[in-house]
């Protein structure tokens, strides 16, 4: 059965904030830099905090070749991001830990507007196959 956490902000507020990968960092900056830009097309009032729910996937990497590399699970991550207080330096302020996947729904990640409710759904279950593991839709 599919994951669906439903995080208060209080919740999201008092989440340890874990260390990431160096590269995962990389790639989380870039994407948060060219936010960044889109957010100063029509940025927030300076200083108001605004914030962005991402998902972490530990699963699934790339090899040399450009092959999928599925590990095992159980090291996924959802961090809250504050993209207004500073548009030009985001800031990450919790990193949970929660299943969710790159595969699925476009939308499987949400914040509400006033910032007091995020969803996380997973749309995919992860089995053991053979020395590996592999991906299966959940429902």
């Amino acid at each position: 059965m599919g994951v669906i956490s439903v995080l208060s902000e209080r919740e999201i507020m008092s989440a340890n904030v874990s260390a990431h990968h160096p590269f995962k960092t990389l790639v989380a900056c870039a994407s948060l830099a060219a936010l960044a830009g889109c957010a100063a097309m029509n940025p927030p009032a300076a200083g108001k905090r605004e914030l962005m729910v991402v998902g972490n996937d530990e699963k699934v990497a790339f090899s040399d070749a450009g092959a999928f590399v599925f590990s095992a699970p159980g090291k996924d991550t959802v961090s809250i991001v504050d993209i207004g207080t500073d548009p030009l330096a985001p800031k990450i302020i919790a990193s949970l830990p929660l299943t969710n996947s790159i595969f699925g729904p476009p939308v499987n990640l949400a914040i509400t507007p006033d910032q007091g409710l995020a969803l996380v759904a997973n749309s995919m279950d992860w089995q053991a196959d053979g020395a590996g593991w592999k991906p299966e839709f959940d429902n």
